[in-house]
Parts: structure tokens; C-alpha cells; sequence
């Protein structure tokens, strides 16, 4: 947790805006609201935070849209004796134990713990869609130097290009090729597992599987927000970030405007558009909205998740 700008912590808690996540996103909000001279905080997961309320007119969560690891249901049919990691969890071939590992995940994530422990072992990826795969530098400068200037990171979500980028992630810096003569081999889709077994699409078996590594990517958790409507089939409707919900906001989801809106480089355009919504007059005539535990409160929110670091995964 960060002090309130403008105030005691210990004092009145009465603000302006409360930031849920102090991640890039969160920073990039806070910063905005600074410039506007209001009193806000910025909130992190933290036990001491467990009872606390924060009464506030305005709430931005800026957990981030990855949050929770996803393991498909036929992790839990394989045996005890398997020994099964996600990628947010994986640090290097030496901390798995010694044999052949089977990778599932064909995002960039899987593809590069594919080809790092292919050095050293037999090494199976299962993919469940192909990707294109654009390499990381092209005539002298990284893919995101060219993306940037040709205006891709800034295509909105709207638009028609957007609209199809949006359903499909780049694979960059690899290739299938590469892996294939690094050994790598390459599977279908998982579709179920049974003891050391584990079944593809095509029907083909691996058997005798002693190690697995989900690459499988992360999956949203707002179970900690109590507002109807928010959230729907685990998205959260939103225009820009902007909810239905008066005085509540997100910042930092994948494509929340544009390609940029999660990354690094990019968040801050998202930010300023909120601070220019909150700023507006009307906007901040409305009543005081509660967070957490306020009795009476139209806003209620409960402990949150945020995205942890980690490689982009599928």
C-alpha cells in the first residue's frame, strides 16, 4: 500500500480514487491523479489490508487481465507420481526433474521453454492452434520498434484489423523449424490423460509422461468484485475502461483500446484517457462509493488478484 497523496494514512480515508494494483498500470494511474491534485491510494495485496475500508468517489482496478494460472482439467487425471509445473512457476531445466518433458501450450511461453530444455532433454510441445511466428528482428531493429512505428501497438480494438488481431497472439523470436532441429516434437492439442498417459487430438498417445509443463496462460479473477453486471462470463464490460458503473474504471486488460493497452510501453495512453473521464466535473459530483466493507455501499469489493510477472503465454 502507498500512503494517500495529499494525506495521512492514518487519518481521514476519505478520497478522491483508491487503485487497485501497484503494477506499471496502477503507476501510471496514480501518477495522472497526482497531476490532478487528488487525494488517492494505491492498494496492493498486502494481510494488514484484509479489514481495511477506503471510502472513495472513483475506483480504479488495475490488477492487470492475468492473474490466476490455468491448468486445463486433465492435469488432475494424471498420476501423483508426475511431477507438474505451470510456466508462472518455471525457472529452469534444473529445477525439473531429470527426463523427457512434455510442454503444453503453443503460446510464446511454451515455445520458449520448449526450446531452452531441449538442450539438455527429449522434448514434446502440444499446441492447440498454429500462430504466425514473426522474428524478433527484422533489417536491424526489433519487431517492436517496427510495430510501434508503423502504428500496429496503437490499432484499437474497433477497428477492423484490431478486430482480428485481438483473436490471435504473435509467436516471436522462434520458430517451429528452429525446435524441430533442436529435437523438439511437436503434438496436437491435449485432450485427456489417464495415469502417466496423456491422449491428443489425433488420438496418438504419449506414454510413461514423468514431467508436464502447463504453458497454458492465465485466466482473470474478479470473484473479489460484488457489483452486478461488471463482470459477464469472466469479462468485464467495459468501453475504453470506462464501466456502467459510475466511479469505477479498469486499467491495463488486453486490448482494453488499442494492441498496447497491457504493456509496458503502451499503458499510460489508457491512463490518461481515465484521468480526462475522471477529471470531468460531472463525474465528480456523484456520491461517495464504498470499497470493501462499507455497509450501505453500491461499490463493494473484496480482496483482490494481480498479474504477476511473467512470460506471455497462451
Amino acid at each position: 500500500m502507498t500512503a494517500p497523496h495529499g494525506g495521512d494514512p492514518a487519518g481521514d480515508q476519505r478520497l478522491d480514487a483508491v487503485v487497485v494494483g501497484g503494477s506499471q498500470a496502477g503507476l501510471a494511474m496514480a501518477w495522472h491523479l497526482a497531476q490532478q491534485g487528488r487525494r488517492f491510494v494505491v492498494l496492493e495485496p498486502a494481510p494488514e489490508l484484509a479489514d481495511a475500508t477506503y471510502r472513495a468517489r472513483r475506483v480504479v482496478v488495475a490488477t492487470g487481465p492475468f492473474q490466476v494460472p490455468f491448468v486445463p482439467p486433465p492435469a488432475a487425471k494424471l498420476d501423483a507420481s508426475v511431477a507438474q509445473v505451470h510456466s508462472a512457476d518455471y525457472r529452469n531445466p534444473q529445477a525439473l526433474p531429470d527426463g523427457p518433458v512434455l510442454v503444453v501450450g503453443g503460446g510464446n511461453s511454451g515455445f520458449q521453454i520448449a526450446e531452452e530444455l531441449a538442450a539438455t532433454r527429449q522434448v514434446d510441445l502440444s499446441i492447440a492452434t498454429k500462430s504466425p511466428m514473426p522474428p524478433q528482428r527484422r533489417a536491424g531493429r526489433d519487431l517492436f520498434w517496427w510495430l510501434t512505428r508503423l502504428g500496429f501497438m496503437r490499432v484499437t480494438v474497433d477497428s477492423r484489423l484490431g478486430r482480428r488481431a485481438s483473436r490471435r497472439e504473435f509467436i516471436i523470436g522462434t520458430d517451429r523449424r528452429r525446435l524441430e532441429r533442436a529435437g523438439v516434437r511437436f503434438r496436437p492439442r491435449v485432450v485427456d490423460a489417464e495415469g502417466r498417459t496423456v491422449r491428443f487430438a489425433d488420438h496418438s498417445l504419449l506414454e510413461d509422461v514423468g514431467v508436464v509443463v502447463w504453458a497454458t496462460g492465465y485466466r482473470s479473477d474478479y470473484g473479489w468484485i460484488h457489483i452486478p453486471g461488471v463482470v459477464r462470463e469472466g469479462q468485464v464490460v467495459h468501453r475504453r475502461g470506462v464501466t456502467e458503473v459510475h466511479g469505477l474504471y479498469f486499467l491495463g486488460l488486453s486490448w482494453q483500446h488499442t494492441r498496447g493497452s497491457a504493456l509496458l510501453g503502451f499503458v499510460n495512453d489508457d491512463a490518461a484517457f481515465l484521468a480526462e473521464q475522471i477529471s470531468s466535473p460531472i463525474g465528480w459530483r456523484s456520491r461517495w462509493c464504498w470499497g470493501r466493507a462499507g455497509r450501505s455501499s453500491p461499490m463493494r469489493l473484496g480482496p483482490a488478484r494481480s498479474s504477476p510477472a511473467h512470460r506471455s503465454s497462451s
